[in-house]
């Protein structure tokens, strides 16, 4: 084929045509990995960010509950005093006889493509039959998942990630797959961790608890209220550490509740293929 006119041929503009389109199609697709890589970094400093709001407000005794509907008091069932949580009674959001003790974390099952993590307040008894309770089963907790008809359930979703693996490690044991974690505040005690007079927030994991269905999301509590109760066999023990795994099916990081020192707990990110 000859040239027209100083033009080109025809096999030349396809030729053209097709380097162009592959390269349209390179620079698209480099485009759309670091805008996924981009969604899943973000995805996983607000998890981190999350977790750490929710232990912060367990320290600054945010319950979660609205004083204008929500009110906390005690009463004797079957002879132990036990936190009620009552709706509809204008209040503080608890009592003097009733405290605010912390928030318990339900993270997803392994590899589920579960996408909530739950957080529930918890509250207890300050005085259990004229004894103050120094432990935390002695302060009789309540989870305000609904049973009463207050429910404080705190959700987060994790979309578009999942969780691929949860571990933790207790102080003196070895690495479990406890998918419950708790957070609780000194019990009776006049500790602080800060100068402004913040409590102190012991964390513990529940053992035995993996995260399988049934979920803790609706207003019965399902398979968490025991657990929290500690009137089941996912009794807590004091964390350590808790390595949580997530990834979106292609990148991976590992979010780490780190409470090693005995008191408080800070949550590190790192982007690891855990």
């Amino acid at each position: 084929m000859r040239r027209v006119s100083a033009g080109y041929t025809i096999i030349e503009v396809m030729i053209f045509l097709a380097v162009s389109a592959l390269i349209m199609v390179s620079a698209f697709k480099l485009i759309d990995n670091r805008q996924t890589q981009t969604d899943f970094n973000q995805s996983v400093r607000d998890t981190q960010s999350q977790l750490q709001a929710w232990i912060n407000e367990v320290s600054a005794g945010f319950t979660g509950a609205d004083p204008n509907k929500d009110s906390c008091s005690t009463q004797l069932i079957s002879g132990v005093q036990r936190p009620v949580l009552q709706p509809n009674l204008p209040g503080p959001g608890y009592t003097p006889a009733c405290v605010f003790l912390g928030k318990v974390f339900q993270f997803p099952p392994d590899n589920t493509q579960g996408s909530t993590i739950y957080a529930y307040p918890v509250f207890g008894v300050r005085d259990n039959n004229g004894i103050l309770p120094t432990t935390l089963q002695a302060s009789n907790p309540e989870p305000a998942v609904g049973q009463a008809g207050v429910d404080l359930t705190q959700s987060f979703s994790l979309l578009p990630l999942y969780v691929k693996s949860v571990t933790s490690s207790g102080v003196g044991s070895s690495y479990t797959a406890s998918h419950l974690a708790g957070f609780f505040t000194s019990i009776n005690t006049e500790g602080s961790t800060a100068s402004n007079g913040e409590s102190d927030v012991n964390a513990y994991q529940y053992d035995n608890f993996n995260g399988s269905p049934p979920f803790a999301a609706d207003q019965s509590g399902n398979a968490v209220v025991p657990c929290v109760e500690m009137t089941g066999s996912c009794l807590p023990t004091k964390l350590k550490q808790m390595k949580i795994c997530l990834t979106d099916g292609k990148s991976f990081a590992q979010i780490t509740i780190d409470s090693s020192l005995g008191l408080g707990a800070s949550v590190n990110l790192q982007y690891v293929n855990c």
